[in-house]
């Protein structure tokens, strides 16, 4: 058994009545690897910085907790080891793809399994000692431009209902975005799902509920969805699914459909514990994956990062990647451009950085949804081993690993 150290809580910083009495030069909504890696960008170049939670940390997430190169080299900038003793991140080794009841190993570029819990906490902890305050309990309802100004509309754990005051506001919300732009700052872009798009689910099972060892990652793909499955710091399993909306309604629920795409991949069979376990664990479920939103509202006061901004369904697990670039993209942004061009500039990177992302993970997710032809290229993987070495990378928008590309 693995044994890492819970990480502890994060206390806040400061009382609602300090963070209401101060003019912020950036208060951030969403304290996760997007928000707390803007807000540690922009306190260690001496800005004011507040970044508030609705959530105590640390906290669960629906997540494949995988972290691809592009992730590891983001975290490597921002002085984070996920790799040592102290965070716990267990390298990512082994990767199997099931799908037609036939296993295909896959030479992925080097990762880390770390979990929400540990990334989250890890990240918040480096952006307070920054010189970022951090405040949890903090219900956002809105945002909006007062002349200068961004407000941002919130209530307190007690149920004290505050305006924080501040140059711009970040929202980093992630999936389910919940604050409301207000009349002011809006413009007439809005947020816009992928009627097609599939939602998220995930569980953590007890450690007994299938044989799978540290830094060995399972994926399995049926015609309704795939689901991925693998083992924790801490000894956890973690399973993340991807699923079609309509498909859940045509069984008797969530879990059902995830039971489905483990027992029609043939995943049931290799691992038969995972099915009951699903059965005794609750299962959490994310809003529609893939969308969009826009990423500057108030002439540039108000701004969005990482999943709040935009998402297209991974199934490389690619996501805290981007949401940790996307984050250093805003920071420099800020940084170095002049006030009044700072939304121009952003959604001009960001988009250049995003596009090519977004338009290989759409390509990708389409062809998820064809078992058979993942089972062929299963096939191609398995009798041409130099070529599945080389096409994955690209897949998966990594680079190989000096192992993998030997």
């Amino acid at each position: 058994m693995m044994v890492s150290p819970a990480p502890g809580p994060m206390p806040t910083t400061l009382t609602l009545d300090e963070a209401v009495a101060r003019r912020w030069d950036m208060v951030i909504v969403g304290a996760g690897p997007a928000g707390a890696a803007t807000a540690l960008r922009l306190a260690a170049a001496g800005h004011a910085v507040l970044i508030v939670d609705r959530d105590e940390f640390p906290r669960g997430k629906v997540c494949g907790c995988c972290l691809s190169s592009a992730a590891i080299a983001e975290l490597d900038a921002l002085g984070i080891d996920v790799r040592s003793s102290a965070v716990g991140g267990v390298p990512l080794e082994r990767v199997r793809l099931m799908v037609r009841r036939r296993w295909t190993p896959l030479g992925m570029p080097s990762g880390i399994v770390l979990s929400r819990e540990a990334l989250d906490v890890t990240l918040l902890r480096r952006a307070i000692e920054a010189g970022c305050h951090w405040l949890p309990h903090a219900h956002v309802s809105g945002c909006d431009v007062v002349d200068t100004e961004a407000r941002v509309a919130m209530r307190a754990g007690a149920g004290q209902v505050a305006t924080l005051r501040a140059r711009r506001c970040v929202i980093a919300t992630g999936l389910g975005d919940h604050v409301r732009i207000g009349v002011a700052a809006t413009d007439r872009r809005r947020r816009r799902v992928n009627a097609a798009a599939r939602i998220g689910l995930g569980a953590w099972l007890p450690e007994d509920a299938a044989d799978l060892g540290p830094g060995e990652l399972v994926m399995a793909v049926a015609r309704h969805g795939y689901c991925g499955v693998v083992r924790l710091e801490d000894g956890r399993l973690d399973l993340a699914a991807a699923v079609d909306r309509r498909a859940v309604a045509a069984v008797s629920g969530p879990a059902s459909l995830v039971v489905e795409v483990i027992d029609e991949s043939g995943l049931g069979r290799a691992m038969p514990g995972l099915a009951p376990a699903l059965a005794r664990v609750p299962l959490r479920a994310t809003p529609r994956l893939t969308h969009d939103a826009p990423l500057v509202a108030g002439g540039g006061r108000i701004l969005r990062v990482g999943d709040a901004a935009g998402y297209v369904e991974p199934f490389t697990g690619e996501g805290i990647g981007w949401a940790i670039s996307a984050a250093r993209i805003l920071a420099d942004t800020l940084l170095d451009t002049a006030a009044e061009e700072v939304g121009v500039r952003y959604a001009s990177r960001h988009r250049r950085y995003a596009r090519p992302a977004r338009t290989r993970c759409r390509g990708v997710a389409l062809a998820v949804r064809v078992p058979l032809a993942i089972a062929a290229a299963g096939s191609l993987a398995r009798f041409a081993p130099p070529l599945a070495r080389r096409l994955v990378p690209w897949v998966v928008g990594g680079v190989p690993s000096v192992e993998s590309s030997r």
